[in-house]
């Protein structure tokens, strides 16, 4: 039997062709992924832990937002890392053993970027909607870093088991009010057809250049600044194996609750 013979060049070409296949679909998450733990509603209910670690979590994403067990502060991940904006005031970096709840984080590529004028919270997500989101059916990724000439932010004590709900715990919430405090708002926008797994509207928290400060953002006017934006078409959710996922009743219609824990 003959052998074959390849030129060369059509032999690289085939080698090629060969290891493009070889190598397998999840091995690097494209830009445009969401990448979500558990649902807004179940920690709305009081589902407070989860087994994922920020260790694990941070192998889908660079640029998110979300919590720790037990609702112990609020969470930033910013350039590949996580901070914790915790009760007492003090902003730490999250070991990577530590475990989440709930969180969602995506692999941050701007689409597009942008300076901002002076705008307060409310009329700065306006203005978002109007001007730079084009379509309200996908998830958007949302960057803006800038200087607040006001701003007011939340965290949440850690809770204690028997959990009650995320309406309950922000009763105790500690609140912040800065001044000409410079810093970067990390959050996302769902589609209002999301809305019984997240909250279809702004959700942003914020954590100051000096990893000193930082929490759920309330309200405030950004001063200047500059916002980059990516859409996430891809949807990926994990949900908890626990018994208290399996047993809340997310059927129920959380929008209300939420809303008024989200808005402090």
């Amino acid at each position: 039997m003959k052998s074959l013979r390849f030129p060369h060049a059509v032999f690289a070409v085939l080698l090629s062709a060969l290891f493009c296949v070889s190598v397998p679909a999840h091995a690097k998450k494209q830009p445009g992924t969401l990448y979500q733990i558990s649902t807004l509603q179940a920690l709305s209910l009081g589902v407070f832990d989860g087994p994922t670690t920020f260790g694990e979590l941070l192998k889908h994403g660079n640029f998110g937002l979300g919590t720790l067990n037990a609702l112990d502060g609020e969470v930033i991940i910013l350039d590949g890392k996580a901070w914790q904006a915790r009760f007492d005031g003090q902003v730490l970096q999250v070991p990577r053993e530590a475990q989440t709840p709930f969180a969602i984080v995506t692999r941050f590529k701007s689409e597009r970027k942008s300076p901002l004028a002076r705008a307060e919270y409310s009329a700065l997500q306006t203005n978002l909607s109007r001007e730079f989101l084009s379509t309200p059916n996908v998830i958007y990724a949302i960057k803006i870093h800038g200087l607040f000439s006001s701003l007011k932010v939340r965290s949440v004590p850690r809770q204690s088991q028997p959990y009650r709900t995320l309406g309950d715990a922000v009763k105790k919430q500690a609140t912040w009010e800065w001044k000409n405090i410079s810093g970067t708002l990390v959050g996302f926008r769902f589609p209002s057809f999301l809305a019984s797994v997240n909250l279809a509207d702004y959700h942003f928290h914020f954590v100051s250049d000096d990893k000193k400060r930082g929490g759920h953002v309330l309200n405030g006017t950004l001063e200047t600044g500059e916002v980059e934006i990516q859409s996430l078409r891809n949807f990926e959710m994990i949900l908890p194996s626990s018994a208290e996922f399996d047993q809340a009743d997310l059927a129920q219609d959380q929008k209300t609750d939420l809303q008024k824990a989200e808005k402090g």
